[in-house]
């Protein structure tokens, strides 16, 4: 599995650059750059309950190493609708919404 680095730490799952997720999504179907990708699975901290939430790997545990689906046809990472690539990085500083991250990792496939 990637591992994967999270820069974005308004994100509800965010922890120490890790993802408390055991799968993440990355969206961008019709992308041909890294700015036209994001973290579909990004969801605020804005006026979410921490402590109960179903969607952890292992509770309140950060994960290096997960799963990522990624339906961004023209990443050369892309097999299958996974991502194959060793390291991915996120990026979203001060992301506020799923639009405002972004997958470093895209490469164009040709």
């Amino acid at each position: 599995m990637p591992k994967l680095h999270c820069n974005a730490q308004n994100c509800l799952y965010h922890q120490q650059h890790y993802c408390t997720r055991n799968r993440i999504h990355v969206q961008g179907v019709e992308a041909c750059s890294e700015m036209e990708t994001q973290c579909g699975t990004f969801k605020s901290r804005q006026g979410e309950e921490h402590l109960f939430l179903t969607e952890f790997a292992r509770f309140n545990e950060a994960n290096e190493h997960l799963s990522i689906n990624c339906d961004c046809v023209e990443c050369r990472f892309n097999y299958k609708d996974l991502c194959t690539k060793d390291n991915v990085n996120i990026s979203g500083f001060n992301a506020e919404a799923r639009q405002q991250t972004k997958c470093d990792s895209f490469e164009k496939r040709w």
